[in-house]
This record gives structure tokens, C-alpha cells and sequence, in this order.
């Protein structure tokens, strides 16, 4: 069996143009977000992979992963998992993740989606994952694609959108499908999943 395993990326947080060789990849430093435990609390920290560090550029990062972090975990607090979010809670947190990414360009981190599976862990010993790898970017994708007056108007658009958003926007038919739906939102939820199969057909 291959050990091989792909990190996590998000967009140009990771790598300028999905290339790990660009010149604007090249130019960033490279780094690992971790945490460690400090007087009962748990500390974003920044570990240097490759690439020389700005250390007041680091310390900006430590402070706006931890503030990313407890801010979806109060998000996240009376839900079990992101498939369980209100659409407003999903929108919340897709902006939460959007903002930390679009200020935090100055460094490549490698780990950037685990990091957030692993810090919102809870339960006896943080055995119970509440968020997991992809759920970042499906998050963010229904933050760019949806307003919040379009969530609040139709509350149930993240239940039944969610699982096949990532699809849905590389196929460029989330509007397609959310003018279909604003008509048809009362319709069976299997009726909403043959329509987007079709559309992604």
C-alpha cells in the first residue's frame, strides 16, 4: 500500500495558481499550523517548514488561526457536524474561513484544512471530528455562491445543496439550480437530487 498522501489544499492559500513552483509560491514561506497546550488552553502555533519567516507576520497568523478556530467552534457549538448547520450557521462559517484565507497570503500553510478538522474535535479525549477536510471549501463555496439574504429566505438551501455544492460549481450550474429551486423549494428532497444529477450530467 502506497503512504503517499495528498495534503489538504484551499485555493491560492496553499499554492498561487495550484502550482507549488510558481514564482508566487516560491516567495512565501512555507509552514505547518499546529497548537499546544498552555495552562488549560489549547494555542494556535506556526512551525516553519521551509522559507525564511517574518516573525511579526507569524505571530499575526497564531493569533488569526486561533481566533478563526474559536469562532467556528462557537458556530459549530449546538450542532453535531456542518451537515447539521442551519444554511445561516453554514454561511457564518463559509465567511469565517473565506476572510481568514483572503488575509492570510503571506505564507503557504500545508495543513490548513486538517488543522481546522483537528481543532474542532470534541468528546471524551476530541475522538468525534465535527468538520472535516473538505468541509472548508464546500463551506466557503456556499459563502461565495449564496447572500445571506438568500440564505435567510430559504432556510433549508444548505440541507439540501450541501453534499453536491463542490460538484454544482465546478459545473458552473449553482445559479441554474438555485432558480430552479427558489420556485420548487417544496418539493421532495429526492426531486431536488434528480434535478441537480441532471444538471450535472
Amino acid at each position: 500500500m502506497s503512504t503517499f498522501r495528498r495534503r489538504p489544499r484551499l485555493g491560492s492559500l496553499f499554492w498561487d495558481d495550484d502550482s507549488k513552483n510558481s514564482e508566487g509560491t516560491l516567495a512565501k514561506p512555507i509552514v505547518k499550523l499546529t497548537t499546544i497546550e498552555a495552562n488549560g488552553k489549547r494555542l494556535a502555533t506556526v512551525t516553519s517548514r521551509f522559507g525564511l519567516t517574518n516573525l511579526d507576520e507569524t505571530k499575526k497568523l497564531q493569533d488569526a488561526a486561533g481566533a478563526l478556530v474559536a469562532a467556528i467552534t462557537k458556530e459549530m457549538e449546538n450542532v453535531a457536524s456542518t451537515g447539521a448547520f442551519t444554511s445561516i450557521g453554514a454561511w457564518k462559517t463559509g465567511k469565517l474561513i473565506s476572510d481568514f484565507v483572503d488575509k492570510n497570503q503571506k505564507h503557504v500553510i500545508v495543513n490548513f484544512t486538517t488543522f481546522l478538522r483537528n481543532e474542532t474535535r470534541v468528546g471524551l479525549k476530541r475522538h468525534c471530528s465535527k468538520l472535516y477536510n473538505a468541509d472548508a471549501t464546500k463551506l466557503i463555496g456556499f459563502y461565495k455562491n449564496f447572500s445571506k439574504k438568500d440564505v435567510i429566505n430559504y432556510p433549508d438551501i444548505w440541507r439540501i445543496i450541501g453534499k453536491k455544492l463542490l460538484q454544482l460549481v465546478q459545473a458552473s450550474k449553482v445559479k441554474e439550480y438555485f432558480k430552479w429551486y427558489k420556485v420548487n423549494y417544496e418539493k421532495k428532497t429526492i426531486t431536488h437530487v434528480k434535478k441537480m444529477d441532471g444538471l450535472l450530467k
